[in-house]
């Protein structure tokens, strides 16, 4: 942890001066127009630095795009699933144009290759940092496009209902999907050898809610590599 925003600065301006030297010696040339920077606050605004590096002014980004997901200076992910509910509907739009070419056993396939990719995609990220009204939003959009495809009311049942009418399509909640690959994510990382120092570190805490169970552990990496 810093105590002020010149240390975290001057900290940065020696990684960049680490970049640059990099550049140099392997000559190659910084691409500006991709060069920007985020300042990250969970608790309220920060005023954004100004970061001047080889004389040119680094600009400050609210968010980003990276491999196709929306990053943002909160890390809630609102604006991420935003983009995914509007490309979702686009898509739904275009394809709804010809159900009436389709069997329906064809509109199952459908849905599954080009509706549920958008909602599955690094889901493992979002699901436990999103804010309960954005994973509202996902959800709705997710039945939407079911009563569409496959004209099926998921509104209508709860959640072991949903399981029960979805069932003969192997087809999942949207609830249920999530669930089972931020399940299959955390095996995949406890299983591994290197992780038995990091769950060594987990400590049980005393509190009423499940979702602060555990504190995260506080690990110190040497980030300063050449």
């Amino acid at each position: 942890e810093y105590d002020t925003h010149q240390t975290l600065l001057s900290i940065l301006e020696r990684d960049l001066a680490l970049i640059s030297e990099w550049y140099a010696h392997n000559r190659l040339v910084m691409n500006w127009a991709k060069t920007n920077a985020m300042v990250i606050s969970f608790t309220s605004e920060v005023e954004d630095p100004l970061i001047i590096f080889e004389n040119k002014i680094i600009k400050i980004e609210s968010s980003f795009k990276l491999l196709g997901v929306m990053i943002d200076n909160r890390l809630n992910f609102s604006e991420h699933i935003l983009n995914i509910c509007s490309k979702v509907n686009r898509k739904s739009y275009i394809l709804a144009k010809s159900f009436y070419l389709f069997t329906r056993e064809f509109k199952i396939t459908l849905f599954k290759l080009f509706m549920i990719p958008h909602f599955e995609y690094c889901s493992t990220l979002f699901l436990y940092s999103c804010k309960a009204e954005d994973r509202i939003k996902l959800e709705k959009c997710f039945n939407k496009n079911v009563k569409l495809f496959l004209n099926i009311n998921l509104n209508r049942n709860d959640l072991l209902g949903q399981i029960e009418t979805l069932k003969d399509m192997r087809l999942q909640p949207l609830l249920i999907r999530l669930f089972i690959h931020y399940s299959t994510f955390l095996f995949s990382v406890f299983k591994n050898k290197r992780a038995v120092d990091l769950i060594a570190k987990l400590k049980l805490v005393d509190h009423a809610s499940l979702r602060f169970k555990y504190i995260q552990p506080t690990i110190s990496l040497d980030i300063f590599k050449y």
